[in-house]
């Protein structure tokens, strides 16, 4: 049930991915339980690209097992990446004693109630002008509860992940650290538009901030410098290094 609810708030992962989440589980113990879980099923594989390990997505059998209504996951080759560094992410994060909101979650509450603006929002982070959608992140983080214990397997990533609460104090209503948003880049947008996002997040009060994970040096440099120019680094938004398949740095 972990599995199939897992992945179907995350739309997909791989055994190596998901015998993390499951502490204690062999990668080939996994493997071999998503197989099972396939020809019954509830799940189904398929090997997009060269160098990443074949995939497990759930069916909508698998899905509504879960208690989930959500549809079976197109596997594009443009967002396949994408889609698993998210899903590394949000991995650490559960790992740390974070509640994590998938991007599927936030478009339920959302959106996908019927109404084209939901107002106040709960996750996601700001309407824009001119645009049916509100602004989706790709993963919202919940923050950790105080009793909980970090395990010392995971090393500095505690650190780069930032376990507690990386935001000056931007308590809700009943008094509790806000959710905060997470975004994962991989190529760097034109400034323009990080402005214009960065803007949103700074103006969103019912999230603390945004942590940006980027793939690329270059991308985050992009992203700290417009941040800086905006007031809004190391307050509202923070930006870190990711490496590819979860490793930290």
């Amino acid at each position: 049930m972990l599995l199939l609810d897992w992945l179907s708030r995350y739309r997909y992962a791989t055994a190596p991915q998901l015998a993390r989440l499951c502490t204690g589980s062999s990668v080939r113990y996994l493997d071999r339980r998503l197989r099972q879980l396939c020809r019954v099923g509830y799940l189904h594989s398929a090997r997009p690209l060269a160098g990443i390990p074949r995939i497990f997505a759930h069916t909508a059998a698998g899905a509504a097992a879960a208690n989930r209504s959500y549809p079976k996951p197109t596997l594009s080759l443009g967002t396949v990446k994408h889609t698993l560094l998210c899903t590394d992410v949000a991995i650490s994060y559960a790992l740390l004693g974070h509640e994590s909101v998938s991007e599927r979650q936030v478009m339920e509450v959302d959106y996908w109630d019927g109404r084209t603006q939901v107002d106040p929002l709960t996750y996601a982070p700001f309407h824009q002008t001119g645009r049916k959608f509100p602004h989706m992140p790709d993963l919202v983080a919940l923050p950790v509860p105080d009793d909980f214990k970090v395990s010392e397997t995971l090393g500095d990533e505690a650190e780069i992940l930032a376990t507690r609460f990386p935001f000056p104090a931007h308590p809700g209503l009943d008094g509790k650290p806000l959710p905060w948003a997470v975004e994962v880049e991989l190529t760097t947008k034109k400034r323009p538009e990080i402005s214009r996002v960065l803007t949103g997040y700074g103006q969103s009060r019912h999230l603390a901030g945004v942590i940006y994970y980027a793939t690329e040096r270059s991308t985050a440099t992009a992203l700290s410098r417009t941040a800086q120019e905006l007031g809004l680094l190391g307050t509202r938004v923070h930006v870190k290094r990711l490496r590819a398949h979860g490793e930290m740095r």
